[in-house]
């Protein structure tokens, strides 16, 4: 085998870091070990750890966990119990991974929703989901129907009205509403927060899938899937980039999806970074708090970055506090690459695969630009020089995947063969618990899709 490559003569590459290892302990539950990071250093207790981008309200990293603990014990209160399902119909919020936390740290389940979905999709998921609490705004009450199903109804506060019970008496004036204020919530003591026994192989979260080829479908999620996936942003990415002393995340991605659930809403909590939270998408308020907030790391979907790149949008803003960027959802062509490199010059551009699997993220710096782009510019996540592709190590619940087998072939697209293109299968075969899974990935004109 080639050790510089890991390629060997069989025709398998192999992975030649060092393999990441998972807790050994059976039981540990997510939001345990999420504090076990740095958001559990008492020397970051007076930093922001949530921020309103819109209003400025924060959470610093000391008042994180004593407001799990009283939601939780608030829930607790209410009668959820380990095994209910909690849903969250909510958009971005600071309070969104919080509510998350405080509802698996008693071993609950949570289920998240799109706040566009139809009456019709948001029942369905409650019916499969079984789900017997839930947590909204009151604007959204009128998309729920079988209220009266629910053993417990919990309005957050809306900002722009007197109170919450103002704003439901609203929506729902020919109804009566029977609901607990989150601010409740908030006020209980922390001390009644239960513990319970969590198992990392306990379900953790219920997510639903978007429906592309059918009805939508609900993918279990466990404690180790989250862990995993916490395990893997700190130790798989990190060693492509120089990290700056405090990494300042946008919170841009909806947290009811598992990439900013299981990343922004866990991963870069638990290793200190600021998560700024915008609850709406506008490519100008999203310029101004990438200026404002001095935001280094910025997670993306390539309909975004292809706004951020046309003429004269950046013009007026300092992005220059951008240090990484990560896009995930769909690969970006080289020439994207390349122009939205030239708008944040000093950026890492990575690729990120996020999955609705029992791996919940496999995060790798994926084939997405060619050969010729690599020799030029080496910020991005791409080939070493003397290989024909590369294929940075993907990760599957904190472990390395050890083997990928590839078939291809390669041909230039011009007589000079300046570019180099590659059509490729890939088979990535692992054993996850005791099934062995294959996926099949493409890969056309310098462009990795996901399975």
């Amino acid at each position: 085998m080639d050790w510089r490559s890991g390629y060997g003569t069989d025709g398998i590459y192999r992975n030649l870091r060092t393999k990441l290892s998972m807790p050994k302990a059976a039981e540990l539950d997510l939001v345990t070990f999420l504090f076990s990071g740095k958001a559990g250093d008492p020397q970051l207790a007076n930093t922001a750890a949530l921020v309103d981008a819109e209003t400025g309200e924060q959470l610093t990293f000391g008042e994180l966990g004593v407001t799990v603990r009283s939601i939780a014990a608030g829930l607790a209160e209410l009668g959820v119990r380990q095994g209910s399902t909690v849903m969250i119909l909510l958009g971005n919020s600071i309070f969104f991974p919080v509510i998350f936390m405080a509802i698996t740290s008693i071993g609950a389940v949570v289920t998240t929703v799109n706040p566009l979905n139809t009456r019709y999709e948001i029942a369905k998921q409650m019916r499969d989901s079984r789900t017997r609490f839930l947590i909204t705004i009151p604007q959204l009450v009128s998309k729920v129907e079988g209220l009266e199903s629910l053993l417990g109804l919990i309005l957050l506060e809306n900002p722009s009205s007197s109170s919450v019970a103002a704003a439901a008496a609203e929506e729902n004036k020919n109804n009566k509403l029977s609901f607990t204020p989150f601010s409740k919530l908030l006020a209980t003591n922390p001390d009644k927060a239960p513990r319970v026994r969590i198992r990392q192989t306990d379900t953790a979260a219920l997510l639903y899938s978007s429906g592309t080829t059918g009805a939508s479908k609900g993918v279990v999620i466990t404690h180790k899937s989250f862990i995993a996936a916490q395990i893997i942003a700190a130790d798989g990415i990190n060693e492509f980039r120089d990290l700056p002393p405090h990494e300042v995340v946008l919170g841009l991605v909806p947290f009811f999806h598992v990439f900013g659930l299981a990343l922004m809403g866990c991963a870069d909590l638990r290793a200190g970074a600021t998560v700024v939270v915008m609850s709406k998408f506008g490519i100008v308020e999203m310029l101004e708090t990438i200026q404002k907030y001095r935001v280094t790391s910025l997670p993306v979907v390539p309909p975004i970055v292809l706004a951020l790149c046309r003429p004269g949008v950046m013009d007026a803003y300092d992005v220059s506090s951008v240090s990484n960027i990560a896009c995930g959802a769909a690969p970006l062509s080289k020439e994207l690459t390349e122009r939205c490199a030239a708008k944040f010059p000093n950026a890492t551009i990575n690729q990120v695969g996020v999955y609705l699997s029992s791996s919940l993220v496999s995060r790798s710096l994926f084939l997405s630009v060619s050969l010729s782009l690599c020799a030029k510019d080496r910020r991005f996540a791409t080939t070493p020089l003397n290989m024909d592709f590369v294929l940075v190590s993907m990760l599957f619940l904190g472990i390395w995947i050890d083997r990928v087998y590839v078939h291809g072939n390669k041909h230039h697209s011009s007589e000079q063969g300046q570019e180099t293109r590659l059509e490729i299968e890939l088979r990535i075969c692992w054993l996850a618990g005791e099934h062995a899974r294959s996926y099949g990935c493409g890969c056309r004109d310098g462009s990795l899709s996901s399975p």
